[in-house]
Order: C-alpha cells, then sequence, then structure tokens
C-alpha cells in the first residue's frame, strides 16, 4: 500500500463520501477536465462506490427473493 499515491487515495475515500452524502456536488467536480491523481481518484472512488451499491442491491434482492420464496412454502404445506 506504500506504492499508492497520497493524493489519488484522498481523491478515492472524498468521491466515496460525496457519492453517499452529496452525489450532484461529486458530479460537478468530475466535470473538469483535469488528469491529475486526485482527480482519477475521485473518478474511481465513484466507480467503486455505484459497484458496492449495486452489489448490496443484488444482495437485498436475493434475500427478498429466498424470503419470498420460503412464504410460499409454508403456505403449500398447510
Amino acid at each position: 500500500m506504500d506504492n499508492v499515491n497520497e493524493k489519488y487515495l484522498k481523491g478515492f475515500n472524498h468521491a466515496y463520501l460525496l457519492a453517499k452524502n452529496n452525489p450532484e456536488l461529486l458530479q460537478e467536480i468530475l466535470k473538469t477536465n483535469s488528469l491529475n491523481d486526485y482527480i482519477q481518484g475521485l473518478k474511481d472512488g465513484k466507480y467503486f462506490f455505484e459497484q458496492n451499491q449495486t452489489k448490496l442491491r443484488t444482495q437485498e434482492l436475493k434475500k427478498l427473493y429466498s424470503q419470498k420464496e420460503r412464504s410460499q412454502d409454508k403456505d403449500l404445506e398447510r
């Protein structure tokens, strides 16, 4: 982890927080044409946040589907 650029890491962490709490602001910041390490960290952090949210939603849907199936199985036993 010593090889990770400090500016990139800050951008990544800031993007994650902004994506969670103020996605509109993050979107405005990312409209910049600059491609420094901080901006790249912001872009990657936003992408990571979105992927994580998708994963969490998928897990939640699977859980709900599983609960629905179990309740239908119980109805069939009666």
